[in-house]
């Protein structure tokens, strides 16, 4: 099982991106179409957004500030 710089390596050179470039690229595309297909607004979406990373992290109690 490949260490956490592995998986970074293997990431960046598949993706093109430091894993913290792909997520947030693809929560932006994630919101875009919520945006497009739902009448939700950007608050909404953003809440929904930022409970979904804490459920992600369930050892953080906030998306900075992990345990």
């Amino acid at each position: 099982m490949p260490d956490q710089v592995e998986r970074s390596l293997l990431l960046h050179e598949s993706m093109g991106k430091s894993p913290q470039e792909f997520l947030i690229s693809y929560r932006m595309t994630k919101a875009t179409e919520l945006l497009k297909l739902t009448d939700l607004s950007i608050s909404d979406i953003g809440v929904k957004s930022l409970s979904s990373i804490i459920s992600e992290q369930p050892d953080c109690i906030t998306p900075a500030i992990c345990v």
